[in-house]
């Protein structure tokens, strides 16, 4: 049987998770952002922007894949040992 998780457990999953995307993504940065800069190595405002977007895409699809498989895992991963 799946054990109910409180929102207090949620919210402390959800904590860890968000601090576990933010230092993945904190990695390739630099490297995300030129790709949205001009050959000369500058960023327009235009830039910026769709730089921002894909960070905010990339950062909520991370949180919520991970979120939604640490929920998971807390749920059904005492069961899924005892297999």
């Amino acid at each position: 049987m799946a054990m109910e998780l409180t929102k207090k457990e949620i919210a402390e999953l959800s904590a860890i998770v968000q601090q576990n995307v933010e230092a993945e993504l904190q990695g390739d940065k630099l490297k995300r952002m030129q790709s949205f800069g001009k050959e000369d190595g500058t960023i327009d405002t235009n830039g910026v922007l769709a730089f921002a977007l894909s960070e905010a895409k990339l950062y909520a699809t991370m949180f919520t894949t991970q979120l939604l498989n640490a929920i998971y895992d807390a749920q059904h991963g005492s069961e899924e040992k005892k297999s």
